[in-house]
């Protein structure tokens, strides 16, 4: 009986010890959890503005080879009439 009385006690002293932990393991476990959300957000939001600056490298890229490409077009135009007008 004596042996079983002993078993249980080292028994509560264990789980004794592991509940002290319990909150410490918890903390680090939530901070973890929020640093790494964190991070990712971070990570997330930086791939969505460098895309959005790509983009609009790209779009304005696109508008000045219309305006020179437009300007080219004018020029060639008027070439030739100004050249018939004298």
């Amino acid at each position: 009986m004596s042996d079983v009385i002993a078993a249980a006690k080292g028994a509560n002293d264990a789980l004794g010890r592991i509940l002290i932990w319990l909150p410490v393991i918890s903390a680090l476990a939530g901070g973890a959890l929020t640093g790494g959300g964190a991070l990712l957000v971070s990570r997330l939001n930086h791939h969505y503005a460098r895309e959005l600056v790509e983009e609009a490298a790209a779009e304005r890229l696109r508008n000045e080879t219309r305006a020179s490409e437009e300007k080219q077009a004018r020029e060639r135009y008027f070439l030739p009439l100004s050249l018939f007008a004298c």
